[in-house]
């Protein structure tokens, strides 16, 4: 044999055996988060059993479930899946080291923001093409579970103690580990595993978006805690000022008083030649059931007013920037030819894929 054959069969053993090790590496990183789902189901199970057995006066408490989460996802579950991932290929280069200002933060918020909406709508759609078909009303879960929780333990769970253990695991965990494949895979891979980990559609769109920034600005600036500050301000935009906006929102039975309130008025009206000739009652009718509605209506109207400028903000923001993000090359690249077998068909990643398609369906159809 030739001295070129032998170096020809020397690099195409060298190419396998990379491609090897990337799908096992990569696959890894799968199993790094199913492991923390079923560490987490199993001893969730378990805490359930233990204490609805020996210790009912606990287990009754609204507070369990929340403490029980904090205890065997965040303090248990996430810490062996972050110790999991990194025993993948570790970076040769070292990490970014930029600082971020306030006003820089603040668009990154923006941009966050617009994505959260953007998001958001899609899964709303998704979401309500998929009631329809199945003669369904649209529900949101999440939203039930998040207004039957104290506002103190909804801020401490989405804005504190979530951000902080999601950004570990998925940001300073996976979106490190897949730092030498580049940051395009390690950025768009994370993002999409992020949200796919919520494990249920209505969540998926915008917590994928929101997990692909996320990612970026870890790789940008090299520091965690900047993805953390930004995950609880989205958290707290998103998800606890909203349910703060229930405890002063009007109900049902108070917009349906305010427009019978309403309708009597008009009527009045039309049958006396002055609003002055409308009776007395029928005036304090509608005072009395504006002053139900009116709070929570210019809330809710400044929310959503501040919320789109956010979003629209944001949105011209990324359009202006995204040409000029920078994104650094691999140190250990995939040919694109396969990029989809060493990636989506390595065996960790197509069994968290799976999993968490099973999950979304079992949602959906259990809802």
């Amino acid at each position: 044999m030739s001295e070129f054959d032998n170096n020809n069969f020397e690099a195409v053993e060298n190419k396998t055996a990379k491609y090897r090790l990337d799908k096992k590496m990569l696959s890894r990183a799968g199993f790094a988060l199913l492991a923390t789902l079923a560490i987490d189901f199993v001893l969730e199970i378990g805490a359930m059993a233990l204490f609805g057995k020996f210790f009912p006066k606990i287990y009754s408490s609204p507070y369990f479930p929340v403490c029980c989460q904090i205890v065997c996802n965040y303090l248990i579950a996430t810490p062996i899946g972050i110790l999991i991932l990194r025993t993948m290929v570790k970076p040769i280069e070292e990490r970014e080291n930029k600082k971020l200002g306030a006003g820089a933060f603040a668009l990154w918020v923006s941009v966050a923001v617009s994505a959260m909406l953007i998001g958001s709508r899609i899964g709303d759609v998704v979401n309500s093409l998929i009631e329809s078909a199945l003669g369904r009303g649209s529900h949101s879960s999440l939203d039930s579970l998040v207004n039957s929780l104290p506002l103190w333990v909804t801020f401490a769970l989405m804005v504190v103690a979530a951000p902080i253990a999601e950004e570990l695991l998925f940001r300073r965990g996976l979106t490190e580990a897949l730092r030498p494949w580049g940051w395009k895979l390690a950025v768009i891979m994370s993002g999409l595993f992020f949200g796919a980990f919520h494990g249920n559609l209505e969540q998926f769109f915008y917590t994928s978006f929101i997990g692909i920034l996320l990612g970026y600005l870890y790789l940008y600036t090299g520091k965690v805690r900047y993805s953390i500050f930004l995950h609880m301000a989205i958290n707290f935009i998103g998800g606890f000022i909203p349910a703060l906006m229930n405890t002063i929102s009007y109900t049902v039975e108070d917009a349906e008083r305010f427009a019978k309130a309403m309708e009597a008025y008009v009527f009045a009206a039309e049958k006396v030649q002055s609003p002055d000739m409308i009776p007395v009652e029928v005036q304090q009718e509608v005072v009395g059931a504006m002053a139900k509605i009116l709070p929570g209506m210019t809330v809710t109207l400044l929310y959503n007013g501040v919320l789109f400028g956010l979003a629209i903000a944001g949105l011209i923001v990324f359009i202006r920037k995204c040409r000029k993000m920078p994104f650094k090359a691999a140190e250990r690249p995939i040919e694109r030819k396969c990029l989809g077998d060493t990636v989506f068909l390595a065996p960790g990643v197509l069994a968290f894929i799976v999993i968490m398609l099973v999950m979304m369906a079992l949602g959906i159809v259990f809802q």
